[in-house]
């Protein structure tokens, strides 16, 4: 999957430097899936941007440094706004739940199961489906060319090694 040419492509429909945030942070937390390295990304950043976005998407570019994430994405889904409504309700819908697993799960856990690596591949297919459809309704690209960067970032993440096989 090419970055340069994820950013390129956000970047002629938002603001470069949130488009290069967006991308950052979404290979960080791929990184992280694919390793199974746990606490790396930061996913909250991740939704931070999107918040940012929304903002520069509804506001001819304008946006916060330093959003009140869940006050912004609350509010928004409640109110007229320009966005369409896939941003304006199901991102912003899925970014708020993004944001609360990031933080509400944080915590001591009980149990012999240790949440982090599900809520890892959660927080990554919720950034996954962000980032399409920024591509599918932002970019400054064919839809061709659109339709080929999205199938990159919806693909399956691989381990970087196999696994070992189970003792019979």
């Amino acid at each position: 999957m090419d970055a340069a040419a994820l950013k390129a492509a956000l970047g002629a429909g938002i603001p470069t430097s949130l488009a290069e945030d967006l991308v950052d942070e979404f290979f960080e937390i791929r990184r992280d899936v694919a390793t199974r390295t746990l606490g790396r990304a930061s996913p909250g950043k991740f939704v931070e941007t999107v918040v940012q976005i929304l903002q520069a998407l509804e506001n001819n570019g304008k946006y916060d440094q330093q959003p009140n994430v869940d006050g912004c994405l609350r509010g928004l889904e409640s109110r007229t706004s320009t966005l369409p409504d896939g941003l304006r309700i199901c991102a912003s819908r899925l970014a708020r739940a993004m944001y609360a697993l990031r933080s509400k799960r944080s915590i001591v856990h009980k149990g012999a199961v240790d949440p982090s690596a599900y809520d890892l591949r959660l927080l990554y297919a919720g950034a996954q489906w962000m980032v399409a459809e920024f591509l599918a309704l932002t970019s400054g690209i064919s839809a061709t060319d659109a339709g080929t960067l999205i199938e990159q970032v919806q693909l399956p993440v691989s381990e970087l090694v196999e696994p070992l096989p189970s003792p019979r």
